[in-house]
């Protein structure tokens, strides 16, 4: 004899699209299903809410295929700030039915958030390309047209207070924006909108729940999802991805953080939809707390893989009291210089999942988790180093998050950073426009090694002789092993502070001066000049 719970058992939901089990013959991955869905545990979720026509989607892309069978009854607008909305390059319509194609109705595909219906706002061309400034008109435009969630798979290595503004503005009226973490498969440069903090920030994984090769991570990133081989709708006509690269019209597979992140915008419409009442913070705080194992961030996943049941299941928690930040270190006012510890003890009514700590719109060191047992928690602990700003006065706000996706009011701490500056002049480069065997265009020596990653001010002046050439122009140079960063004049002074910084690996890091007249020349211009380059950094 035994006693033991009787636990419910409920049925799991499972759409007749046909290409939801049955395999589709893609053109690049092979013969694929919609892998994505049970692996975030969507099926467990629409046992609970298939979403509600009440709760809008805006994809934020290169437009949607409004005719498209699974598509057609589900987009509610279309606005266009490149012309027509049609999508001419095939990445919306891909997009728009990750997150919300109909589902149930014996065609194609199913949707994240099957009931969810969809804006399409097109700011990317018909070759995927578009400007900061529609990109932040469209996330204005969708978060005006009542969206709850704004999905963008997209993204620009710039840092632009009109991208930032745009994407508070979103947040601010309870529309989330998701955003990819891009697929340079690197942590130190995160494209923007993802690298704002008020995205909810998404990695690609793959089917062994793994980081996807090609996705970025890092300590901006919030969540993870699937990413690779995500079968979805097409254009039903020919477009950029179906003539230049040689997919199929309708359905086929792709493979990026663009698709991972319409996945977690669908989960998003989920919750949003099972309690209306939710503002932006709270659906990102339960979509990050239901992440994953529950407490753990991982630099190459965020909080992890993205659960929809879970997320689903958090929504209806009656729990609404903010949990309290209590920062310990550093001391307000305090001078800051190498490695800061920095500590914040938690409370709560019911569990902290996380600390986050922003600087200047971004989160800048990892969030902080540890155990949480109410309003007597052990501080959390993490370092971070005060090279990666200049000597002076700063500010970071920490806000703390609970299971239940409550975030307590911000708390502001100021600073004074005072670290060592270390200035080093290169030798004179030699440079011609155009570059010849014995005298390049440009010129690279390996920079100094940083015991911590560091901020870096470049400094450059030039004497040459020119001619035809309207427009002689340098630059001087700055490069990590992801990226570089050019400053450049058609004077003969540069000084400026590039937003890319010196990595503590030792060959990693370069610095350089290009010459050059892509200002506009005449015929057989050139130019012949040396170049003086100066680097400072803190240590």
């Amino acid at each position: 004899e035994f006693a033991e719970f009787d636990e419910e058992v409920t049925v799991l939901f499972t759409p007749n699209d046909p290409y939801y089990s049955t395999r589709y013959p893609s053109t690049h991955y092979g013969q694929v299903t919609q892998w994505a869905l049970p692996d975030v545990s969507a099926p467990a979720a629409w046992d609970t809410t298939k979403g509600t026509s009440a709760t809008v989607i805006a994809i934020v892309d290169t437009g949607i295929d409004a005719t498209h069978p699974d598509l057609a009854l589900k987009v509610i607008g279309q606005q266009s700030y490149v012309g027509n909305a049609k999508d001419g390059f095939g990445h919306g319509t891909h997009c728009a039915g990750i997150a919300a194609a109909a589902t149930n109705n014996g065609t194609g595909v199913a949707g994240a958030c099957p009931e969810c219906m969809i804006l399409s706002v097109k700011v990317l061309d018909d070759n995927g390309s578009g400007s900061t400034s529609n990109v932040a008109s469209g996330i204005v435009y969708a978060a005006d047209a009542g969206a709850s969630v704004i999905s963008l798979s997209l993204g620009g290595s710039g840092r632009s207070e009109t991208m930032r503004s745009a994407i508070d503005y979103a947040f601010s009226h309870n529309a989330l924006p998701v955003c990819a973490m891009g697929n340079a498969s690197n942590a130190s440069a995160t494209p923007e909108p993802a690298y704002w903090f008020n995205c909810l920030s998404v990695v690609a994984t793959d089917q062994s729940g793994n980081k996807a090769s090609f996705s970025n991570y890092g300590v901006k990133s919030d969540v993870a999802a699937p990413g690779v081989g995500i079968l979805s709708t097409m254009p039903t006509y020919p477009v950029t991805l179906t003539t230049n690269y040689g997919y199929s019209e309708n359905y086929d597979a792709l493979s990026g953080t663009s698709m991972a992140t319409p996945l977690v915008a669908g989960i998003a419409g989920l919750v949003r939809s099972r309690n209306p009442g939710l503002d932006a913070a709270r659906v990102k705080g339960i979509l990050m707390a239901a992440a994953g194992d529950g407490r753990t961030f991982y630099n190459n996943l965020g909080f992890g893989r993205v659960n929809a049941a879970k997320a689903v299941a958090a929504a209806t928690l009656t729990d609404n009291t903010p949990p309290t930040t209590n920062m310990v270190s550093p001391a307000n006012g305090a001078t800051l210089s190498g490695l800061v510890t920095v500590q914040a003890a938690p409370g709560d009514n019911t569990t902290v999942h996380h600390v986050d700590l922003v600087r200047d719109g971004t989160r800048f060191i990892a969030p902080l988790v540890g155990v949480s047992n109410g309003k007597n928690s052990p501080a959390w602990t993490a370092t971070w180093s005060s090279t990666l700003v200049w000597n002076g006065p700063t500010d970071f706000t920490a806000l703390a998050s609970d299971v239940a996706g409550n975030v307590s009011a911000e708390v502001t701490r100021s600073f004074t950073v005072q670290n060592q500056l270390i200035s080093k002049t290169y030798p004179p480069m030699h440079l011609c426009s155009p570059g010849t065997p014995n005298c390049p265009f440009e010129l690279r020596f390996s920079a100094p090694t940083v015991s911590t990653e560091a901020v870096v001010r470049l400094q450059a002046t030039v004497s040459y002789t020119a001619q035809n050439y309207r427009y002689p122009s340098f630059w001087a140079l700055v490069a990590n092993p992801y990226s570089v960063f050019y400053c450049g004049t058609d004077g003969t002074t540069v000084d400026c502070y590039p937003p890319v910084t010196l990595l503590p690996s030792s060959g990693s890091n370069q610095v350089g001066a290009q010459l050059n007249g892509s200002n506009g020349s005449r015929s057989g211009g050139n130019s012949e000049g040396n170049v003086t380059v100066t680097v400072t950094y803190p240590q």
